[in-house]
Order: C-alpha cells, then structure tokens, then sequence
C-alpha cells in the first residue's frame, strides 16, 4: 500500500504549487509517524513566542506546514488532522520547549 505524506503551505494556502511531498510510507502507521514529525518540529520552531495554545494555533494557521496523507492504490483513507492535533497536543509542545510541565508566565492552555 503507498501512503504518501503531502505537505502543504498554510502561508501560501490554497496554492498547490506551494505543496510538496514528504515521503511515502507503506503503512498508515508509518505515514501518520511522518506527518506527526513534520507538525512538532514546525511547532517546537514556533512555540518559543506562544505562551498558550490559541496563540500557536494562530501562528501556525498563518504560517505554519499542514502534513496530510493521500492513498493511491485504493487504500481506505487515513484519519488525520493536523488542527486536532495541534489543538490536542500544543500545550504540550509549549511546555517542552519552554521547559516547563505547564505553559509559561501562568498561560492556560
């Protein structure tokens, strides 16, 4: 089965030319790896100037890269979101990078 991890622009939204291919993996599993790597490392690159996660999520909206996995051998599609995720896990990345259990400076997430 190929799973390939398609990678899109948020600055440049709506633009396919802007859109790149990250890899293709055999199984879900291995592209849902890729597409979760591909988020943190562009959220860890953001979340030093986010104290909660509103402020990410906004920095990421405008800026950021969105993975999502395509299938093209009649594979069931994959579920992935990278908003939920962002959502569901950014608090988390704010604490990480700001080496904290919770986020910064008292900030809810």
């Amino acid at each position: 089965m190929a799973h390939h991890v398609m990678v899109d622009d948020l600055y440049h939204c709506m633009d396919e030319d802007a859109r790149y291919e990250a890899g293709v993996s055999a199984t879900a599993d291995e592209a849902l790896a890729c597409c979760i790597r591909i988020l943190r490392s562009d959220l860890k690159a953001m979340a030093a100037d986010c104290p909660a996660v509103d402020s990410l999520y906004g920095q990421w909206m405008s800026w950021g890269e969105d993975p999502f996995i395509v299938t093209t051998d009649g594979s069931p599609p994959v579920a992935w979101s990278s908003r939920q995720y962002v959502l569901a896990h950014g608090a988390e990345v704010i604490a990480a990078v700001h080496g904290a259990a919770s986020p910064p400076d008292g900030a809810t997430a």
